[in-house]
């Protein structure tokens, strides 16, 4: 039985295959924990029990008859109630390549600004089938089911592209890794935070992860983690103290902000606000 719920250990419950890893999970009653999907959408289900979750402070319970797809990078705290089974299948990047080449399916426009977890409950008939053949053949074991559940895995991505609260879900995660990154700096700006922090929340070396950023970017990580700070800044300390502006942007010394300000700004977060913020 699972105790823990941290990366490590999902690797050792469950299965991989070309497109697909699949995790499966006998939780105890009163377990909780928390957990993130990291860079990949993931489609969670209940084998028997029953789930609820806290997701951007969202409460969602679900139960055998429902699903629940996860956007990439979703922090979740979960809180079981009761002895549950649950099947989690992991969508990775090969899987939705494939399957807009190999149906020249075009990406949809959409126009969600906020990428919402959903739930499947309503959805058309089409992606619950996919949703319980992938079930079936994970409970099954037989040599040709890696087969299978990449099969019944590419029809579930094609259907969930049909849809447009999944197909944003979806279309999220066809981003680049470094457009994860800035979105994950956009929502971390009030949070002390390191490059170091990014680069495993995108699973790749610090390294690695620095030397991407800077290619697609054209500047370092670090300056553009502090250039989008003190852009929050500038709005800021039109309410509030320098001191309490740094703290609020994950500064702990206010005078490296006040350095990093005139640096960026020619002029200290004190003269901007004598000056009227023009």
């Amino acid at each position: 039985m699972l105790h823990s719920f941290n990366y490590e250990l999902e690797k050792l419950h469950g299965f991989e295959t070309d497109f697909v890893k699949v995790l499966y999970y006998d939780l105890p009653q009163n377990f909780t924990d928390m957990y993130k999907t990291h860079s990949y959408s993931r489609l969670c289900t209940i084998l028997s029990g029953k789930k609820t979750i806290s997701v951007k402070n969202k409460v969602l319970s679900y139960t055998p008859s429902e699903s629940l797809l996860l956007p990439p990078h979703a922090k979740v705290e979960m809180t079981i109630e009761e002895p549950t089974q649950a099947l989690v299948f992991e969508l990775n990047d090969d899987l939705i390549q494939s399957v807009v080449k190999k149906a020249s399916k075009p990406l949809p426009e959409s126009n969600h600004t906020n990428i919402q977890e959903v739930l499947i409950s309503s959805l058309h008939r089409n992606i619950k089938q996919d949703v319980t053949s992938l079930i079936q053949n994970s409970q099954v074991k037989r040599k040709e089911n890696p087969f299978l559940i990449d099969l019944y895995a590419q029809k579930l991505i094609y259907d969930l592209l049909e849809v447009d609260k999944t197909s944003s879900v979806i279309l999220q995660q066809c981003q680049s890794p470094m457009e994860h990154a800035k979105s994950w700096i956009d929502n971390h700006l009030y949070e002390a935070f390191s490059v170091q922090d990014i680069a495993t929340a995108l699973q790749m070396s610090e390294s690695n992860f620095s030397h991407s950023f800077k290619r697609h970017t054209h500047i370092s990580p670090q300056k553009y983690i502090h250039s989008k700070k003190l852009e929050k800044a500038l709005n800021l300390l039109k309410v509030s103290s320098v001191t309490d502006v740094a703290f609020t942007l994950g500064y702990e010394n206010p005078s490296y902000f006040i350095q990093l300000f005139k640096r960026e700004f020619g002029m200290t977060p004190k003269q901007y606000q004598l000056n009227g913020w023009h």
